[in-house]
């Protein structure tokens, strides 16, 4: 069986069998079309992906892309073009970096590195699009794997995240402490996450076909404004304490677990919405709590049971309605 090196301590199971092109699979992005995209400055280098591979990156400084690379040589599993480097920026230029063998797309090993404007696509089943360790920064992108979560951070120490107005097919793990995820289309159908401290996860599109959509194991987040479903299984886990879930709007289809698990303190939940898609039946729970001292008020919720306290304690700020 194919395998494939991964820097990620995220446990998430990433196999599925898969039937499809990867094209056919992947939903129509539901990202607005981005801003006019940055010319880099004359300084910028021509990246050139021809030769022997890897490719390495070992100076800083402004990369840019003249051409789309489709890449079928196996070069090194710990990436086709590897950035060890920090402080590097690497612009696509709307092309494009398509990888087809089971490696690592781009492994980003430096800190402080840029992606922005275009589209980077591995095909191979075990093939990963993005290994990237050291924080930095992703805009405008289109990031797409066959069937494995891209990586947004590695273990202790790594620095935080950005990422705003893109497109990631199949998802992403690790995300680090201090980081922001605004504006994007997230297609994950193992789930997202999970969410660490101090994290603004907010005015995404996640179109999630798992058990679980968005885990949120770290405390000081903020997740606002999103779009879950449509889903059938739990949408949110909180396990962290302190997080802010607010206004997003959760569409579901008869879930038989609860849509949104509380399982720690101290969080509050304010205006969410939990309505059944098109025709789709209620879910069974909208809220559950298990844990005590959490706050929660004016939460629309399409459920047979709008809130499950069980034997827990929490302050009701009043306004929570099923329907």
């Amino acid at each position: 069986m194919k395998t494939v090196g991964l820097f990620c301590a995220c446990a998430m199971a990433l196999s599925i069998a898969v039937t499809l092109p990867m094209q056919a699979q992947q939903p129509q992005s539901k990202v607005p079309a981005a801003a006019a995209k940055k010319e880099p400055p004359e300084a910028a280098r021509v990246l050139s992906l021809a030769g022997t591979k890897p490719i390495v990156i070992a100076e800083p400084g402004y990369y840019r892309l003249d051409r789309n690379w489709i890449l079928d040589d196996a070069g090194s599993r710990d990436g086709v073009l590897q950035v060890t480097a920090d402080n590097v920026t690497l612009d696509f230029r709307g092309y494009r970096i398509e990888t087809s063998m089971e490696n690592i797309a781009i492994a980003a090993l430096g800190h402080n590195f840029t992606m922005r404007n275009g589209t980077l696509t591995s095909t191979d089943d075990q093939g990963y699009a993005l290994n990237m360790q050291g924080g930095g920064l992703i805009e405008n992108m289109s990031v797409a794997s066959n069937e494995q979560a891209s990586v947004l951070g590695g273990g202790t120490g790594t620095g935080p995240v950005v990422v705003r107005d893109s497109e990631f097919f199949f998802g992403f793990c690790c995300t680090q402490p201090g980081s922001v995820i605004e504006r994007n289309f997230v297609y994950c159908p193992f789930g997202c996450g999970p969410i660490s401290d101090r994290t603004r996860f907010v005015d995404n599109v996640i179109d999630s076909q798992s058990d679980v959509g968005l885990t949120v194991d770290g405390e000081e987040s903020v997740i606002e404004r999103n779009t879950f479903g449509p889903s059938s299984g739990t949408v949110v886990i909180v396990n962290g304490r302190e997080n802010v879930i607010k206004d997003n709007t959760i569409k579901i289809d008869g879930n038989a677990r609860p849509v949104i698990q509380v399982k720690n303190g101290a969080n509050i939940l304010e205006a969410n919405v939990v309505v059944p898609a098109g025709s789709g039946a209620r879910a069974t729970v909208g809220i559950q709590f298990t844990a005590d001292g959490n706050f929660y008020g004016n939460n629309r919720l399409g459920a047979l049971v709008p809130v499950d306290l069980g034997p827990t304690t929490q302050v009701d700020w009043g306004g929570n309605v099923g329907f």
